[in-house]
């Protein structure tokens, strides 16, 4: 019962917060991805509440909704380079590359 009040709560929050940021904007389409886009309940109520302001959604099929950290995980065990911890140096603009 937590874990449902938890989602609606979420997804609430979610789905408010897009529809009023692509009103303010004054977008026509809004795009949901990324692993949380997975979430039948997301997915529905965001189409209910863009269909109510006649705004599209673009949501790729759940197959196509994963998470980035298999990716950043992947990226870090084929990057892996011991450095000792003095010798790291702060980049905020890091890049990952092959």
């Amino acid at each position: 019962e937590i874990a449902r009040e938890f989602e609606d709560a979420v997804i609430e929050v979610l789905v408010e917060k897009t529809i009023k940021a692509a009103r303010g904007f004054d977008v026509r389409a809004i795009l949901l991805g990324g692993g949380v886009a997975a979430n039948f309940r997301l997915r529905s109520e965001m189409r209910r509440a863009a269909d109510k302001v006649r705004l599209s959604l673009f949501v790729p099929s759940p197959a196509l909704c994963t998470d980035n950290a298999v990716t950043i995980a992947s990226a870090a065990y084929f990057n892996y380079k011991p450095v000792p911890i003095s010798e790291i140096k702060v980049n905020p603009s890091l890049r990952i590359t092959s």
